[in-house]
């Protein structure tokens, strides 16, 4: 049995569905209309785990996903994978509700012991260290 727990677009010929499976958490299935296949992005591919609790797609079509136990945004152009923490100032990561976009932009979403709201634009992505030479 399959429950569909969440269901996005992106353009017309592109869906975002996150499922489980009973009994099994299965990550974010990405169907593209055009060639009929299907694409899935899981904890094996750098998610927080599988268990997928909200989505929602900001004005630069990255993807931004809760988990019960993780919060990451993905790059809808190469699937690459962002993850957010404690050190990026997340104070809760056990996401449990839908994300709301607010009037001025920000996305609000509920955890279990507080709730976030945040700028995606002003999300910044850390880059990685200089080499070091010695």
């Amino acid at each position: 049995m399959i429950s569909i727990v969440r269901l996005a677009s992106l353009k017309r010929d592109f869906r975002i569905i996150t499922a489980h499976k009973l009994y099994q958490q299965t990550g974010i299935n990405f169907f593209d209309k055009r060639s009929k296949k299907f694409r899935l992005l899981s904890s094996k591919d750098g998610l927080p785990n599988n268990l997928v609790q909200a989505i929602v797609m900001d004005k630069h079509k990255n993807l931004w996903a809760a988990f019960a136990g993780g919060f990451c945004k993905i790059n809808m152009h190469n699937f690459a994978v962002t993850n957010y923490g404690i050190n990026d100032g997340i104070i809760d990561n056990i996401f449990n509700n839908k994300f709301c976009i607010l009037r001025d932009g920000r996305l609000l979403i509920g955890a279990a012991k507080s709730f976030m709201a945040f700028n995606p634009d002003s999300v910044l992505e850390a880059k990685p260290p200089p080499n070091v030479t010695i």
